[in-house]
């Protein structure tokens, strides 16, 4: 039945735009936007939004879950908007976040976070980060491991990891330096600033103060 003013459609259990040209899927859908199609009791709100995605799902925004795996959220403008991003069991959100080849039960959060080739159970939160990202690789930060990062690398910190990541590597940054890249150092661990003290043992030589819980490094030799 129409209702009030045309607005949109009730039928049966399903809601549906009546400025939209897809058809509600099956029972408790609901379809908001030209375009725009949910499948089985999945919410679709926006211009294409989930017009080619999975049961269970949450689009809302331009092109939003386009192509999205079952029981997925992806908000904002185009997120997992592009073929192949149809992994379940993700959350996407943000401005073409996910856009592209999404793996499944991943995490992306912020403006194009895991962008393309977003990795299975990566969690990648961060503008510009995570694209090209290997299985359960994780990023905290603007453009950290936003390319080429292996399996299980971790980056945080601002563009830690930014050019490569290998897999197995931990890089840490606080410097707003974006040169921590090295992708020949497979399950290496990356981390500055580390402060330089006189400690007159060996120059470079790592030393842990138990009471401040500083990590330093020596700036002298030993004496004598």
């Amino acid at each position: 039945t129409a209702a009030a003013g045309g607005g949109t459609t009730v039928s049966g259990t399903s809601l549906k735009s009546n400025h939209s040209t897809t058809n509600v899927d099956t029972d408790f859908g609901v379809s908001l936007g030209s375009g725009a199609g949910a499948q089985r009791k999945a919410v679709a709100i926006g211009g294409e939004a989930g017009a080619s995605s999975g049961a269970f799902t949450v689009s809302v925004g331009y092109q939003a879950g386009k192509s999205i795996g079952s029981d997925s959220v992806a908000i904002g403008r185009e997120a997992a908007s592009n073929g192949g991003s149809g992994g379940a069991f993700n959350v996407l959100v943000g401005r073409k976040a996910g856009q592209v080849n999404c793996g499944s039960e991943a995490v992306a959060v912020g403006n194009q976070a895991g962008g393309t080739n977003l990795g299975t159970k990566a969690t990648i939160v961060g503008a510009s980060s995570g694209s090209n990202s290997g299985t359960g690789a994780a990023s905290l930060g603007f453009q950290a491991l936003s390319n080429n990062a292996g399996n299980y690398a971790i980056g945080v910190g601002y563009q830690a990891g930014r050019v490569s990541a290998p897999a197995n590597s931990i890089t840490l940054n606080a410097t707003g330096d974006s040169g921590m890249d090295d992708s020949g150092l497979t399950a290496a661990f990356k981390v500055a600033p580390i402060r330089g003290v006189a400690h007159g043992t060996t120059v470079g030589a790592l030393q842990y103060d138990t009471s401040s819980k500083e990590v330093t490094y020596s700036t002298t030799a030993a004496s004598g």
